[in-house]
């Protein structure tokens, strides 16, 4: 082989080397096998915090989202769970900032826990859907809204889920009938349900100490604004339709200001006409402020009300969707329909007038 043939044979080796090299250089780790992370030692030093307290931790800390497969907090930081199973000089970064990590997933801090012990580490007990379920929704990204809901208004559309008679003997049921057709009825100390005709019974709003109404249906039942006045009480009525054009929830800050400060000063009877909707949506919704979940706040409604309190899908989805706004959806709940027994059907009307039925 001449000069010239020996010149190429090394140009052509030093080329596939070159090549080799560059793609050894581009090439990626290659991923953890499904199944692998069982390996991994569990660290039970590892600190589980709790997703409401998210909010206060944050101007202190990173919280580190693995996966944004389903959405993502708005202050939280992606780095992929390989470059966390690697530690790749990202994940490090974040490692050696002086920051305490918070972690959505237990695989991802369990990696950074064995390779630095002395790091302020923790984990969010239930992960972004946990997450979902205690924060606001305005803290959040690429959520599919309509689906993240769907479990909770499918929970509250069975009526099965939150039977008030579910459990008791014959005598209690009883008792409870009474006590519901005694309107209005106490969902707590300080706020009152009913109905238009209860509304107008002076004599009963007396003895139960009410100082302030919020009327919900105004244009179908009777204004009583000018006897109310007669009497020291104050009140107050929300235009609102009983279909679903409903906007009681929206947007209605004298409402909440309303019941705020009558729950302060005294109690307060919301009502409508039948005091099952309109009215049960205004009570649900300031259950759900004052810090109760929302399937707890229908499940109180209806114990005191009866399962035909906020029957309506269209004002449940609405509940629902306010919850989430105020980070109160509460865990997701198990949609499968139940073998339990079909609710309590609805009791006799009660003998006197002014009262409308519970189930």
């Amino acid at each position: 082989m001449g000069r010239r043939g020996k010149a190429i044979g090394a140009a052509a080796k030093k080329s596939r080397r070159h090549l080799d090299t560059m793609q050894a250089k581009q090439k990626k780790p290659p991923p953890v096998a499904r199944g692998e992370c069982l390996t991994l030692p569990v660290d039970d030093d590892l600190t589980s915090i709790e997703a409401a307290d998210l909010p206060s931790l944050l101007p202190t800390a990173t919280v580190v989202d693995a996966s944004r497969t389903k959405g993502y907090l708005l202050d939280s930081v992606h780095v992929p769970q390989h470059e966390w199973d690697f530690l790749t000089p990202e994940a490090r970064k974040l490692c050696e900032a002086n920051r305490k990590l918070i972690f959505l997933d237990v695989r991802s801090a369990r990696a950074v826990r064995r390779e630095y012990p002395n790091l302020d580490v923790a984990v969010v007990r239930g992960g972004f859907d946990a997450c979902l379920a205690a924060l606001p929704s305005n803290l959040f990204r690429g959520v599919d809204e309509e689906r993240r809901l769907e479990p909770y208004c499918l929970y509250l559309k069975d009526r099965r889920h939150l039977d008030w008679a579910a459990g008791l003997d014959d005598d209690e049921r009883g008792a409870e009938v009474r006590r519901m057709h005694r309107l209005p009825v106490d969902v707590t100390p300080n706020l009152y349900l009913g109905d238009a005709g209860c509304a107008a019974d002076m004599e009963r709003l007396k003895s139960l100490s009410i100082t302030h109404v919020l009327n919900c249906a105004p244009g179908g039942a009777r204004d009583m604004s000018a006897v109310y006045l007669q009497h020291g009480i104050r009140s107050m009525a929300v235009a609102a339709k009983d279909n679903e054009n409903c906007a009681l929830l929206d947007g209605h800050v004298d409402v909440e200001a309303f019941l705020s400060k009558a729950r302060t000063s005294g109690r307060v009877l919301v009502h409508c006409v039948q005091g099952l909707n309109r009215s049960g949506l205004v009570v649900a919704a300031a259950l759900v402020r004052d810090g109760v979940s929302v399937i707890d706040a229908v499940r109180t409604l209806r114990a005191r009300r009866g399962n035909d309190a906020l029957s309506n899908t269209n004002f449940q989805r609405r509940l629902v969707r306010y919850a989430a706004r105020l980070g109160r959806l509460g865990p997701v709940p198990d949609v499968v329909v139940s073998e339990a027994r079909p609710a309590a059907p609805a009791p006799a009307p009660p003998p006197t007038g002014g009262c409308c039925l519970v189930s």
